[in-house]
């Protein structure tokens, strides 16, 4: 695992530090770079896209709203390749520029103001927010338990017609199901208000992770703290999943920065909240709770260990590592009841309205198995035709536990760095590991979650290995909406799946080798 490198922070801010002092620039450097990329924003999706045009069409994507016409990919891959060159840019002056008061309001400004903008924008990579708005309208309008119905249940109502998962019960958290319902009830179901009002409640989310990862930056590692928070801030890929298809994913970003920010002024029991509301909204962020956990139990209480543990620590210095003494073992204990304590209470709270008996989790138990741009959908469809769908779907499970299985032992046998950015960075490392070899589901937005992580764990390699995958995301979006439509592609889902893998996954795969190479830091650079 050379290529996840939990090197020294401070090496890092120093080097930021000397880069600000040997070559600073300006904000008229950064002034560019927003016009440019609002120019682009406004040119490739807010003209042909309006909202207000063709928000009451259903199922208007980016393929049928320019008839997956190779013109149409054309424009659309030109656009992206422009907004990722530009952030890019951006980010490369970050690194060199002073962080001014006048830098930093263009920063969150500058976010806020094409967030704004992008509200306007037609959803046209998924239909998810038509999902969202039809459930909390049935919630609010029927009063219907949105765990116990699906939607073919209400097929006469009027809005109906824009679901697109019209069999499946809602999977996501009682927090998201709340926040739902009241922008529906506050719009009274009006669907271009309340298509709106769930786009505004997401970017709000989006620009409190802002300020959230900007706090913990300025407090932990002030010299990364202007390119951290850019780096979330301006994502292309971060601000239209947000603010033009409205995906909930920032706002179960926004509980884990929390949850980090508490972490660092030592709040156990608020921080835990932070990583309950996460998990209220996509149970997806329990992946790091044994993490925090572990987190709690070694480092917290202050108590130093003469053993950093390794993948080749003998069984006693292990458990010497991870089973303190009398003296240790009560506080440690107390700081994991506090956390207890802080991540039920919001799951009882926000529960208790929907709960009806543990039929409330069946959506979760019967939800299908899907497979979509990823090794482990790769696996699949081959294993598919020899085994059958059954048996293909378990063994392909199986690999992806098994995965990440060992994925947390090597994170847990290999940390050596303390503090909450270390945290931050093994947190980071697992969610690579999931995004790259685990998932069998893979989608846009899930890079949402890991801009949040990478925006904590700042550094050259880092970035561009996440730029590469913004890369690979438009790429295999630009497939899916045209190539895809293109014979023969349509009717072989194996050559699909492995091609829109091979488009997403190849761009960070390559920087990751590429960094299996690098030669880390010198002890005289410490």
């Amino acid at each position: 695992m050379a290529g996840f490198d939990l090197s020294n922070f401070g090496i890092h801010a120093r080097r930021a530090a000397a880069r600000v002092t040997q070559r600073p620039f300006n904000e008229a450097h950064l002034w560019t770079i927003w016009i440019g990329s609002i120019i682009i924003y406004i040119i490739s999706l807010l003209r042909p896209f309006s909202l207000l045009r063709l928000y009451n069409l259903p199922h208007q994507y980016l393929g049928p709203l320019t008839n997956h016409a190779p013109s149409g990919a054309f424009r659309y891959a030109i656009s992206m390749i422009g907004l990722l060159l530009l952030y890019a840019l951006g980010w490369q002056i970050c690194r060199r520029l002073i962080a001014t008061p006048a830098v930093w309001r263009l920063v969150i400004g500058g976010s806020i103001l094409t967030g704004a903008m992008l509200l306007f924008v037609q959803p046209y990579g998924a239909g998810d927010i038509y999902d969202y708005f039809f459930t909390g309208h049935v919630s609010a309008q029927y009063a219907a338990n949105p765990y116990l119905f699906i939607p073919k249940d209400y097929a006469d109502d009027l809005y109906f017609q824009f679901v697109g998962w019209q069999h499946i019960r809602s999977v996501y958290g009682p927090l998201w199901q709340l926040l739902g319902i009241g922008a529906v009830t506050l719009t009274q179901s009006h669907l271009l208000a309340g298509l709106l009002a769930y786009k505004l409640v997401v970017l709000v989310a989006f620009i409190a992770t802002t300020l959230v990862i900007r706090r913990i930056l300025q407090r932990l590692a002030p010299a990364l703290a202007l390119q951290g928070t850019y780096l979330f801030a301006w994502c292309p890929l971060v601000l239209i999943e947000t603010a033009v298809n409205g995906h909930n994913d920032s706002v179960m970003t926004l509980g884990i920065t929390l949850c980090f920010l508490a972490l660092s002024h030592k709040r156990i029991a608020l921080a835990l909240a932070g990583l309950s509301s996460a998990v209220l909204v996509k149970y997806t962020a329990l992946l790091f709770l044994p993490l925090i956990l572990l987190y709690l139990w070694l480092e917290m209480p202050g108590y130093a260990r003469d053993i950093r543990p390794t993948p080749w620590t003998g069984t006693g210095e292990l458990i010497r590592a991870y089973l303190p003494d009398r003296q240790t073992f009560l506080p440690r204990l107390n700081l994991l009841m506090q956390a207890a304590a802080g991540f039920a209470l919001p799951v009882v709270l926000l529960y208790a309205p929907f709960w009806v008996g543990w039929h409330t989790l069946d959506a979760l138990r019967d939800y299908p198995e899907m497979w979509t741009t990823s090794p482990s959908a790769v696996l699949f469809y081959n294993l598919r035709n020899w085994l059958g769908d059954d048996m293909a779907g378990r063994l392909s499970i199986q690999f992806s536990l098994a995965l990440l299985a060992s994925a947390y032992t090597s994170i847990v046998l290999w940390q050596r760095h303390t503090g909450i950015l270390a945290l931050a960075a093994r947190c980071g490392i697992l969610l690579w590991i999931y995004l790259l070899v685990c998932n069998p589901w893979f989608q846009p937005w899930y890079l949402i979650w890991l801009a949040s992580l990478v925006a904590l764990d700042i550094r050259p390699v880092h970035f561009w290995r996440f730029w590469a995958f913004l890369l690979g995301t438009a790429a295999s979006y630009l497939f899916w909406s045209y190539p895809f439509f293109w014979q023969p592609w349509g009717a072989r889902q194996l050559e699909s799946q492995t091609m829109a893998t091979l488009l997403a996954y190849t761009p960070p795969l390559l920087v990751l080798l590429w960094e299996s190479f690098q030669v880390s830091p010198r002890s005289g650079d410490q």
